[in-house]
């Protein structure tokens, strides 16, 4: 983040500008109030309403009253990690990491705003233009990786393209057994995660997908772990993360493609195809299509004037259902 990193003694006589104008004991609040008025144009309005909420719920709350030019990275941290803490322990407040990783993202945008101005008001600079989150991989980018993951079927390879055809979780993709695919009726069962037993629920595998984890599965053993080819111990999260940023590398996509971008893929093709968010909540395992409706629908919904070709390869391992 672009925090001032001056002293004690030397913050006090620091003041700053945001938007062109001088401030001296500047207040979060009044930077956030600069930062909502700014992304407004420069955001979906749905995105907007998400950044809009969280600022106004969890921010202002909490760091409203601190002045920015006392405030350190330290600070930021400790807000986040509070967040964090309460939701492990089921304490009002607490969010989960997706959110905490937005609100991260907020912060950090709107210190890029602030200019730091030891003498006292001289110089103006036009702030930085904003980069809306990434939520999704695009249609050419989905397209490229499967087609990259079909010619060197492997398990991990597998699991991506699960996630991006069939919505799971990373961490229900790493506590899969293979005993928990039934490439026979092209069904796979889904019973929880690395960490909760849940309510199974049976997805159906398209036909081609099938055909990619009959390759990949042909010396399957009922009791090991899909991903890590292991009995007694699965793949971690953070090895399926690091591995698949390994292939995005190989496979020339962008850098800042992470691994939530292909559950999120899936949604928005779902969503794209059948315009049904209860189907699509019942299909990735939510309580409710309103449940992520703040964090996560709205942010794929926007994107829904996108026209879907009529020859987009990257479907076409697609049509995921219950």
């Amino acid at each position: 983040m672009n925090l001032y990193k001056g002293t004690e003694l030397q913050r006090g006589s620091v003041g700053c500008i945001v938007g062109g104008n001088h401030y001296v004991g500047l207040k979060l609040e009044e930077l956030m109030a600069f930062f909502l008025a700014w992304g407004k144009k420069a955001y979906a309005p749905s995105t907007y309403r998400n950044i809009r909420w969280l600022v106004s719920a969890h921010i202002i709350p909490a760091l409203g009253e601190r002045e920015v030019v006392y405030l350190t990275e330290s600070d930021i941290r400790d807000f986040l990690q509070q967040k964090r803490e309460c939701r492990h322990i089921n304490e009002s407040g607490g969010l989960s990491e997706p959110v905490i990783r937005s609100m991260s993202h907020i912060l950090d945008e709107a210190f890029q705003l602030v200019v730091w101005d030891e003498s006292g008001g001289a110089g103006l600079m036009d702030a930085p233009a904003l980069k809306p989150m990434r939520y999704m991989l695009s249609l050419g980018e989905a397209e490229a990786l499967t087609k990259y993951l079909a010619e060197r079927p492997d398990r991990c390879g597998a699991g991506f393209l699960l996630s991006l055809y069939s919505g799971l979780q990373p961490s229900e993709l790493c506590a899969l057994r293979d005993s928990d695919f039934d490439l026979n009726n092209d069904r796979l069962v889904i019973a929880g995660d690395l960490s909760h037993k849940r309510e199974k629920r049976v997805l159906i595998l398209s036909f081609r997908l099938s055909m990619l984890l009959w390759a990949v599965l042909r010396n399957a053993n009922g009791d090991l772990y899909f991903l890590s080819g292991l009995e007694d111990k699965p793949l971690s999260l953070r090895t399926f993360k690091a591995r698949f940023k390994a292939v995005v590398r190989e496979a020339g996509l962008p850098n800042e493609l992470e691994l939530p971008m292909l559950r999120n893929t899936f949604a928005w093709m779902w969503l794209l195809r059948r315009k049904d968010t209860e189907g699509l909540a019942r299909v990735m395992g939510f309580p409710s299509a309103s449940y992520y409706s703040s964090f996560y629908f709205d942010p794929l919904l926007e994107n829904l004037n996108v026209r879907l070709p009529k020859c987009a390869n990257c479907l076409i391992l697609g049509e995921s259902t219950e």
